[in-house]
């Protein structure tokens, strides 16, 4: 784990808070918003669903109630709250920063990009064996809304001490 520390200094709150927030955001964008619903939106919410599996994960090895846990996490990131994170102690929603319960900016962002590019692979061989490109490009577009992801971390770094 030093390693990890040395090689990017920053951590964020951890129990399900930076993959909660990233689904929170790519529902909230404005691309979602706009226009007819198409393939490419239809990805998205994929994506911000596939964000969401983390806390309810998380949720329901704890012997939480789904729901309910999950519900209340999305409504305080929602309102803003984007430390707030699925406590497994207290069996509650709370801030996890203040609990100092911090996670890696690294494996985070690792663990994402992997299986944003497992996805990719998975779909780029699906699309030769459909002969259909362009399904594999709206996904590789889709894809870079991992920026998104990258634009929430640099705006939740903490040192690490």
């Amino acid at each position: 784990m030093s390693y990890i520390l040395v090689k990017k200094p920053a951590l964020l709150p951890g129990s399900g808070a930076p993959e909660m927030e990233v689904a929170v955001k790519l529902r909230g964008s404005r691309f979602l918003k706009t226009g007819l619903f198409n393939k490419k939106k239809a990805y998205l919410v994929a994506y911000a669903d596939a964000m969401e599996l983390i806390p309810y994960t998380l949720a329901e090895n704890a012997g939480l109630s789904l729901i309910e846990t999950v519900t209340v996490l999305h409504r305080q990131h929602v309102n803003g709250n984007k430390d707030f994170g699925i406590n497994v102690r207290k069996g509650a929603v709370t801030n996890i920063k203040e609990e100092n319960v911090l996670q890696p900016l690294l494996v985070t962002s690792f663990a994402i990009k992997q299986a944003s590019e497992t996805i990719r692979s998975i779909l780029k061989i699906d699309d030769i064996k459909n002969s259909d490109s362009a399904i594999g490009y709206e996904m590789f577009k889709i894809l870079q809304f991992f920026k998104l992801f990258h634009e929430f971390i640099s705006l939740s770094e903490t040192p690490a001490s």
